[in-house]
Parts: C-alpha cells; sequence; structure tokens
C-alpha cells in the first residue's frame, strides 16, 4: 500500500464575484473571446496566402545568400591571381564586382558567416585575398593588444586571426560596415515587382544582379582601395568620398582591434571652434625618472597642539573648534568648569 500524504489538499470556495473553483495560480489557456467582425473565407485566404508568398520569398533569397557565403569561400578566382598588392590593383580585377553582386543581399551577420567559414579553411578573411589568415602562437582564449599603451586591453584571439594583415583587416571591416541591416526580404527596392505563383514560383526577384548592375549598384558599394584611390585624386580625407557614419563605425571597429586607423580620417575638415583629434593614445608612453636633490635635512611637522592639550584630540586629531580656543581668547578663567 503506497503511503499516504499528510498534506491537506487546499479547497477553493466559489463566490459570487468568483464562481469558478480553479485555483488562481493557475491561467487558464481558452482562447480570449473576440468581440469584432471575423474575416470573411476570401480575407482570410488572402492573408494566409500574403504570409505564405513572404516565406517563400525569404527561403529563395536565404538561399541565394547562402549560395554567396559558399561562392565566396573559394575567393579569390584563380584568373586574378596572384593576390595584388597596391591599394589599385585590386579594383581591375574581375572578383571586385562580383563580390560586390553577392554582397547586395548581406547582413553584418551573414558577412560574419563568411569570415567565420573562411577561416575554417585557413584563408584570409577578406575575399578578395587568397594569404592565409594569422596564427597566434598562444592557444589563450584572449590576447592582450595594446601593450604599454593607454588603450591596453584585452581580445579575442579568435577576432584577431581573422585576416592576414592589418590591412586586409581594414579592408575587410569595410565592406562590413556597408552592409545593410535589414532582412533583404523586407528591403522595398529588392521586393519591387516580385511576385509567386500558384505553386510557390517566385518571379521578379534580380538574383543574377543585371538589373541591379544596370542602376549603378557598383558604386553603392565601394572598396576601400577604390575609396583611397578617390581620396588620392582629391587630394583629401576620405570623409567627402566615403559616408562618415561607415567611416566611424570603422575606426571603432579597428581600435577594438587594436589596429591604427588615424589615416582614415585623414584631410577631415573641422567645424568651427572643433579642436583637433589628437592621437597620442596609440603612442607608447614615456616615463622619465629624476632624483629629487636633496637642499635640506628633512623637519619633523610641527604642531601648535601644547602638551596640556594634547588630551582633548580625538584619535590624534585636534578639532578647529573646542575648548582650547576659549581657553586662548581667555573667554574662562583657570578656576571656571567647562559646560
Amino acid at each position: 500500500m503506497p503511503p499516504k500524504s499528510i498534506l491537506k489538499k487546499p479547497t477553493y470556495k466559489s463566490s459570487p464575484l468568483n464562481p469558478s473553483t480553479t485555483p488562481p495560480d493557475i491561467v487558464s489557456i481558452a482562447p480570449p473571446s473576440t468581440t469584432g467582425t471575423k474575416p470573411t473565407p476570401s480575407e482570410a485566404r488572402a492573408i494566409a496566402l500574403s504570409h505564405a508568398h513572404a516565406l517563400q520569398i525569404r527561403k529563395v533569397l536565404e538561399l541565394s545568400i547562402l549560395t554567396s557565403i559558399e561562392t565566396l569561400v573559394d575567393y579569390p578566382s584563380p584568373a586574378s591571381l596572384p593576390i595584388p598588392t597596391t591599394t589599385t590593383a585590386a579594383t581591375t580585377h574581375h572578383d571586385a564586382l562580383a563580390l560586390k553582386r553577392h554582397l547586395r543581399y548581406f547582413q553584418p551577420a551573414d558577412y560574419d558567416s563568411l569570415l567565420e567559414e573562411r577561416n575554417i579553411l585557413t584563408h584570409c578573411g577578406y575575399p578578395l585575398c587568397g594569404a592565409p589568415k594569422k596564427s597566434s602562437p598562444t592557444a589563450s582564449t584572449y590576447v592582450l593588444v595594446d601593450k604599454g599603451r593607454t588603450t591596453m586591453r584585452f581580445v579575442e584571439r579568435t577576432k584577431l586571426e581573422r585576416f592576414c594583415s592589418d590591412t586586409c583587416a581594414r579592408r575587410g571591416l569595410w565592406l562590413r560596415v556597408q552592409l545593410n541591416d535589414e532582412p533583404s526580404w523586407l528591403r522595398g527596392d529588392v521586393l519591387e515587382g516580385v511576385e509567386v505563383g500558384s505553386k510557390g514560383e517566385v518571379f521578379g526577384l534580380d538574383l543574377e544582379g543585371l538589373r541591379w548592375a544596370a542602376a549603378g549598384g557598383e558604386d553603392s558599394m565601394l572598396l576601400l582601395e577604390e575609396v583611397e584611390e578617390r581620396r588620392r585624386i582629391k587630394e583629401g580625407g576620405v570623409a567627402g568620398v566615403a559616408s562618415e557614419v561607415d567611416l566611424k563605425r570603422l575606426v571603432e571597429e579597428l581600435q577594438g582591434l587594436g589596429i591604427e586607423s588615424k589615416d582614415l580620417l585623414a584631410g577631415k575638415k573641422q567645424n568651427s571652434g572643433e579642436t583637433a583629434i589628437s592621437f597620442a593614445a596609440d603612442k607608447p608612453l614615456a616615463f622619465t625618472i629624476e632624483e629629487k636633490t636633496v637642499s635640506s635635512n628633512a623637519v619633523p611637522p610641527s604642531t601648535d597642539v601644547t602638551p596640556a592639550m594634547a588630551a582633548l584630540a580625538i584619535e590624534g586629531y585636534n578639532p578647529r573648534r573646542g575648548p582650547q580656543d576659549y581657553l586662548k581668547n581667555g573667554k574662562r578663567s583657570e578656576g571656571e568648569k567647562l559646560d
């Protein structure tokens, strides 16, 4: 015979205000009553088709992004090798335009997935570079950067090993800061003229990038090499060539990795009353230790407290106002008692 519980079962009494006997801590899962009118069958069908079409378009675009990631993992193509080292050569081979076309539907998270896939294959994270990525000599999770500087901090080792050099880190992260944060299946320019057939076929998506190229999509995203080339032509900073918001985001990304980025804002005009940006924090700190010349012997600190008043000190501290002030001013005689 199983043991009997000694706990009493709680009872819930019904009342006119609460006729139900359901415990108060249990929430009913019954659907709430709706007072509005229900949609007609044709309206309900239209709503369901609208959601189904949106999901189908999203599936097609996500598949396109996945295909682009698989393609960019093996970039640069052999036709564009060897890897250019100058700032202008990288904009001349055919992979530059193809790279922009693949990235037009990307979000920053998709680009991070691309970096991760390339790093798994020990490739540099910058798609137009075929060199192997950095390999840290330590196996620790975090690495100390900017040692001996005011910006010294710990950074995840995997973030420092994503690229082969600081140059590729600037170029790769520059692409990332230009990407649209909004998903491609919610962008108005992408969904313009898109239709879904009765069997789920999606028509009107520019998956090949033909309309994108005809509308000047190549200029909507600039490689850092192109920005630097235009800066040299204008003989100024990149602030007039690229978006100032993107430049600030890039500087923040690079500073987080301990990479110098002051040259990106070179030539930037300042407003009236605005002080120039100082980059002294990027330089190592210099210390000069000098021995002080002793001109006289050390003298212990003096005190105005007489030995008779030392008993009034509170743990060695003499209050500024106390009985001694009355005695010094002669307001009390020797025989007068203190209150």
